[in-house]
């Protein structure tokens, strides 16, 4: 998220979703997902915060959320973000490409907030699995 031809190439994909794409997995609406993907950037720059929850298994989660690998595609979050229902598409596609923009723009200096299940990320471990999420959620709807 802080290499701004990675970025450009996410916002031209954000862009292009129609209206009419469908999910290919789990139950998530498009202005959802705009929603979903927005609340998340909005966390990751301190806008919010949520409880923290930790697992036996949050060590596993934190490696495979920085490696290579894609999200699983049914994985559930262990808490629940603020309400994203019935919103207006073109509105929550403009909200995400601004929080999207945003966080790209975070100078260097910028202590990236805590991750309330993975912990504490050094700002390439940050912006690569804030890419990692917006990119999957894009994948979900074939964008």
């Amino acid at each position: 998220m802080f290499v701004a031809a990675d970025v450009e190439v996410l916002l031209l994909r954000i862009r292009r979703l129609p209206p009419t794409a469908k999910r290919k997995w789990g139950t998530m609406t498009l202005d959802g997902m705009f929603v979903h993907s927005r609340q998340a950037l909005e966390l990751y720059m301190g806008d919010f915060t949520l409880p923290s929850v930790r697992h036996w298994y949050t060590p596993i989660a934190r490696l495979h959320a920085l490696s290579r690998f894609n999200f699983p595609r049914d994985i559930k979050l262990p808490y629940d973000l603020p309400d994203s229902t019935n919103a207006d598409l073109e509105t929550e596609r403009d909200r995400l490409i601004e929080a999207v923009k945003r966080y790209a723009s975070l100078p260097i200096d910028y202590r990236i907030p805590e991750h309330p299940m993975l912990g504490k990320f050094k700002r390439e471990e940050a912006g690569r699995f804030v890419y990692k999420h917006t990119d999957h959620h894009l994948r979900q709807f074939g964008g």
